[in-house]
């Protein structure tokens, strides 16, 4: 895995695509949407879903970044770069306007052409016939498979072996066999203004989904 080093902090004045997300839109750099699609290539390959028979499901949390906390990165990416790629999982944009956790959708339950099927812990599915052409409308995750890391919350329909969200998850973007889902914003510690379940309703005994999967 390769982390973006640093670079000028001047705001990009051209080549900006929009980026859909579970909580609006917002802007992207065509240099940083490189730096992305570099990222998340390198970041799959490591689970090497390279199988006809099989589909990969990921997903990232992004943490927008600004003034005092940009700062912070920079120190702590500046410092402690060989940890962060060590982790394989963290993308810091190279203008510190955010950051995103990549992880694979542990035990996600999906939905692949009408067709329910499991991940295992590592987000690959393995599929009873060979893939012959997929793209992003196939899949969608349904819920995940229950167990004292995932517990569910009030949203979820929680049945003794399974946890069923209440709307199904969309793909944000599908390399070859791999289905990339945006989760929203890391905001659960910003209090009266969470628009997601916090992960510290979800993990049962674990305070987090950090300590629940080692993040």
């Amino acid at each position: 895995m390769t982390v973006i080093s640093c670079s000028s902090d001047e705001p990009q004045q051209q080549n900006v695509v929009n980026t859909k997300t579970t909580f609006g839109t917002r802007s992207i750099s065509m240099e940083i949407q490189n730096e992305i699609n570099a990222f998340e290539k390198s970041y799959i390959e490591q689970f090497s879903v390279n199988n006809p028979n099989q589909v990969g499901v990921f997903g990232y949390k992004t943490m927008i970044l600004a003034e005092k906390n940009k700062d912070v990165v920079k120190w702590v990416f500046k410092h402690h770069k060989k940890e962060i790629e060590a982790q394989r999982g963290t993308f810091i944009a190279s203008d510190f306007s955010f950051y995103r956790i990549y992880f694979p959708l542990h035990t996600a339950i999906v939905n692949l052409s009408g067709q329910e099927y499991s991940a295992n812990e590592k987000g690959i599915v393995q599929l009873p016939v060979q893939l012959s052409r997929v793209s992003i409308s196939d899949l969608s995750v349904t819920g995940r498979i229950k167990s004292n890391k995932v517990t569910g919350c009030a949203s979820n329909i929680i049945t003794d072996n399974k946890i069923i969200l209440k709307d199904e998850l969309l793909p944000a973007q599908l390399r070859e066999n791999t289905f990339i889902f945006d989760m929203g914003l890391i905001d659960c510690c910003k209090s009266g203004q969470m628009r997601s379940t916090p992960c510290t309703q979800n993990h049962g005994s674990y305070a987090n989904c950090s300590d629940a999967f080692g993040i």
